[in-house]
């Protein structure tokens, strides 16, 4: 059988092998004596030279000005990618599912966003809330948020603060606010008498605050209204008793001076994470507010009634109902740090309300407890501004301005303007 013939496994063009194994050629010991040096005393020469050559161009770089050496050929330098943005998302709510562009997030409100460049479109379900969809168009070019021209009646706003928020321990300059108001949940409609129970926990939180003073022998109380509707006053002949009552407004209030309805209000949005596991909102009321005097032997004497500062209250949601929260109501509060401060807005609107419902006189100071304030108006900036006392439900003229501008009042004694002021 004849043997296959051989392939040249060197290529083409390559001499065929013509010997036979049986006649290689035979290798003398001299040969093999005669080999090669070892390569290796070459190849650690090579690197040697090379090290040296590394550190001239290492020195080289480092000599040359900063923006040449960044340039320097050979190195490719990768292009910079901006940073996601990062931003908080805060609500009047803690609690409930955040998506972002249809991704369920983590955590509930306040917490840390990063949007997309372009339209994002975040929603908060928080029942009995109906959902609430926030859009915003992100312009990372100019840091700024813009309204989403696919959403124009949005449940948002949106705030720059300098130098910013803290959310979770980061700080960062803008945040997207959503808003869940009374006015939400009663169109809601998702569980029945909720926003009743919202107000009745917030009435007991209310009546629950008990303000205490002592009113000095000599200073001025409130004791109702004349037919004219001017406050009517006397001096306290001895040292009297006072409590300061709030409740929800009734629509026979007086009006708020700030911009609330006669219920409850939108609160101011928290950025802070609430402690523990309740389900929290934020609401807020300008009380109704009154002064009640009591004497040694136990004659009572009441004020009118007024309307205070912005509270900010709490509330748990307890699947069937609105309970007053664990950290509920207390003061002093971001809103109004004093109890002076949260009845203060009775002596504004007095002032406004005898003056021009235009006039919104400006608080200089506030004294240390629940006795009232000093306010400056209608000019806080005049040489001479008229300046007025509210104290235990009176509104006192403190200088010759204030006198000249409604004379009907009385004048403020030494001490009560001492006792407002005091630090």
């Amino acid at each position: 059988m004849d043997n296959p013939p051989r392939h040249n496994d060197a290529g083409p063009g390559a001499p065929e092998d013509s010997a036979a194994p049986d006649t290689l050629r035979p290798v003398e010991l001299d040969d093999l004596l005669r080999r090669r040096p070892s390569p290796r005393p070459r190849i650690l020469a090579s690197l040697a030279t090379a090290a040296g050559l590394l550190l001239i161009a290492l020195l080289v770089l480092r000599a040359l000005p900063p923006q040449l050496a960044r340039q320097a050929p050979g190195v490719p330098s990768r292009p910079s990618q901006p940073m996601p943005a990062t931003i908080a998302l805060a609500s009047t709510v803690a609690y409930g599912r955040v998506t972002l562009n249809g991704q369920e997030l983590p955590d509930a409100p306040p917490l840390l966003i990063h949007p997309r460049q372009g339209d994002n479109v975040v929603m908060i379900e928080a029942p009995p809330f109906a959902p609430h969809v926030c859009a915003f168009h992100w312009d990372p070019a100019a840091g700024a948020f813009l309204p989403s021209a696919n959403a124009p009646d949005n449940a948002c706003t949106t705030t720059d603060a300098d130098p910013g928020f803290v959310i979770r321990g980061v700080t960062v300059r803008w945040a997207i606010d959503v808003t869940f108001t009374p006015a939400d949940l009663a169109q809601a409609n998702l569980v029945p008498d909720a926003l009743t129970q919202a107000k009745q926990a917030v009435s007991r939180e209310l009546a629950a605050l008990h303000l205490t003073t002592t009113v000095p022998a000599g200073d001025y109380i409130a004791t109702g209204r004349d037919p004219t509707g001017a406050i009517a006053t006397r001096r306290a002949a001895s040292p009297l008793h006072a409590t300061v009552t709030l409740a929800m407004p009734a629509p026979s209030d007086p009006p708020s001076p700030i911009t609330c309805p006669l219920t409850l209000c939108s609160a101011i949005v928290q950025h802070a994470v609430p402690p523990g596991g309740e389900r929290l909102w934020q609401v807020a009321v300008a009380p109704a507010y009154r002064w009640t005097f009591t004497d040694a032997a136990g004659h009572s004497l009441s004020s009118p009634t007024y309307r205070a500062g912005m509270l900010q209250i709490t509330l748990a949601w307890t699947d069937s109902a609105w309970e007053p929260a664990t950290a509920g109501l207390s003061l002093p509060s971001p809103v109004n740090p004093t109890p002076g401060a949260l009845l203060c807005d009775g002596g504004v609107y007095e002032i406004a309300a005898r003056l021009s419902s235009a006039i919104s006189p400006g608080t200089a100071a506030f004294g240390p407890g629940v006795e009232g304030c000093l306010i400056l108006g209608p000019d806080p900036h005049a040489d001479a501004p008229a300046t007025f006392v509210w104290r235990f439900g009176v509104l006192l003229a403190a200088s010759s301005a204030a006198h000249a501008l409604l004379p009907a009042l009385p004048l403020a004694p030494p001490a009560e303007i001492a006792a407002v002021t005091a630090a």
